[in-house]
């Protein structure tokens, strides 16, 4: 084999829960055709979900798994590839060993996906095809990724996500988790059920207001195409529909079966049998929680869109701003949920943008940089809702713990320490002080630009009335020049802003000006 005659190639290794995979793919005319897929089968979901740690005898396996692979993508030439994991690594207690032998042993740097990243890379084109299918009806939908060790929650209005969520059960997991009561117990199928539903009531209740009903259930998943072949339904322009009753009659049909005897009556592996029982037991109740008709199954994969964007860099901006839509969505969802007022948020977040586009050379920060900054805008009230005494901890709290679409643990946790850190009262300097230094020096740095960049805006409108419609920015050698117009009494809004003003020149060395001009009457 070697490479084929035409555009670049590229390639991706997906170290997944039970499988690893490789994709190869070119570049051909503008469009991205697969040259070849290479699948192999591992026990790595099972020994982390059971022990916690990958074995010396699995890491062996997985390197020389890799080695094969890595022989295939010389015999291409393949211009460049990358090498991810999912759920299994992300969950092992020595993935720090395992990455470091792989590095070592395969010359192979993997990254580790976390979920959001995960999700958001399979539904990236999910949401555009949507729409484009028969049985697409206009309203919410319930986009659901089930994978082997997490299940991948998102809501979709037609336009964007306004709910994320991730919960720590798979198809393996589940099985995993309950298995062991198929020997004491001939009802195991309804243990699953009641669990799994127990699972997506609690869900549910975080669902942002008007998401009922829900029109569409959207399944994904790679138990998809053997459970749309035992329904006898065939793919039609990359997607499956499915009816309700054929998938029920199925999971009927095979839910008081142990592994071993579904993997006989369907001639399939008693691996596989396990994953495809555990499947239909989390269909058939997202079915009866949604009341749908039709399940849409439309084709996901995590490589295919990885592969992508490696060859299209433009699919790789339109992710990344589809993310930045969605996360945001998501954001103001939550931000509703605990009575912000959102007028204030709005606000903040425009001008927290004006200023930091305008700072651009001063603070170094890239787009990501940008969509932290207005997360916090959007969810520095939130802690209110629960104490409004220590809100800026009950905030912290909050955030850390919020999953929000695309957006990683880590990027969280500058969020949270941006708002946490974001009060000028002299009685909580000493908090934030604590609080930021118990980081390196290099978050420290980032969160500090941020939080710098947040007060100011924050600042003008600390009465939260919205007093001043719009600024002006310049930014003139060492001074920040921010100008507005405004009739009403801005007296808080400038005490707020001279307040916070040192901060932002301890940080940058650029001293911020503000400039409140009476608002021009127009004569007519």
């Amino acid at each position: 084999m070697t490479k084929k005659k035409g555009g670049k190639t590229a390639a991706v290794i997906n170290i997944g829960s039970n499988r690893v995979r490789m994709l190869v793919s070119q570049l051909k005319k503008g469009e991205v055709s697969p040259v070849d897929l290479l699948e192999h089968p591992i026990a790595l979901g099972h020994e982390v979900f059971s022990t916690g740690k990958v074995s010396f005898e699995t890491l062996r396996e997985l390197s020389s798994i890799l080695r094969g692979f890595s022989n295939v993508l010389k015999e291409y030439n393949v211009d460049s590839y990358c090498a991810v994991a999912t759920t299994a690594l992300r969950e092992a207690q020595n993935k720090a060993f395992v990455l470091d032998q792989l590095k070592l042993q395969n010359n192979l740097t993997v990254k580790i996906l976390e979920d959001n990243q995960e999700k958001a890379l399979i539904f990236s084109d999910i949401f555009e095809s949507l729409r484009s299918t028969d049985a697409f009806q206009q309203g919410n939908s319930l986009v659901t990724h089930i994978g082997t060790g997490t299940i991948g929650f998102s809501l979709y209005d037609g336009v964007r996500v306004t709910f994320s969520q991730n919960i720590p059960l798979g198809v393996l997991k589940l099985y995993d988790k309950l298995g062991g009561l198929q020997d004491e117990t001939e009802s195991f199928y309804t243990v699953a059920a009641e669990y799994v539903d127990l699972i997506i009531q609690h869900i549910s209740t975080a669902f942002p207001q008007n998401s009922f009903p829900v029109k569409n259930l959207v399944l994904t998943g790679n138990e998809i195409r053997a459970i749309a072949a035992l329904c006898g339904v065939k793919e039609e322009n990359e997607t499956f529909l499915l009816s309700s009753k054929q998938v029920k009659a199925l999971f009927k049909e095979l839910r008081a079966l142990s592994a071993e005897k579904i993997s006989l009556k369907l001639g399939i592996t008693e691996e596989s049998a396990k994953l495809l029982y555990s499947s239909l037991a989390i269909y058939v109740q997202l079915i009866r929680f949604t009341k749908a008709e039709t399940i849409i199954a439309p084709k996901s994969d995590l490589c295919s869109t990885l592969v992508r964007s490696m060859l299209l860099p433009k699919s790789q901006e339109d992710f990344h701003s589809q993310v930045r839509i969605n996360a945001l969505s998501c954001a103001r969802s939550i931000a509703a949920g605990y009575k912000c007022n959102l007028a204030h948020s709005d606000q903040v977040g425009r001008f927290a943008c004006r200023i930091f586009d305008k700072m651009k050379k001063a603070h170094g920060l890239d787009l990501q940089g940008r969509l932290i900054l207005e997360l916090a805008a959007i969810l520095h009230d939130c802690g209110y809702y629960v104490n409004s005494k220590e809100h800026l901890s009950s905030t912290f709290n909050l955030i850390q713990n919020m999953d929000i679409y695309g957006i990683t643990d880590e990027e969280m946790s500058y969020v949270a320490y941006a708002v946490r850190c974001s009060s000028y009262e002299p009685y909580h300097s000493e908090d934030y002080d604590e609080n930021l230094y118990e980081l390196s020096d290099e978050t420290q740095l980032l969160v500090s630009k941020i939080t710098a960049m947040f007060r100011l805006a924050d600042a003008l409108d600390k009465s939260q009335k919205q007093k001043l419609s719009d600024i002006r920015v310049k930014l003139d050698e060492h001074r920040l020049i921010i100008t507005a117009e405004s009739n009403e009494n801005t007296l808080l809004e400038k005490w707020a802003f001279q307040h916070c003003a040192s901060f932002f020149t301890d940080v940058f060395g650029i001293a911020p000006e503000l400039l409140i001009k009476p608002l021009s009457l127009k004569v007519h």
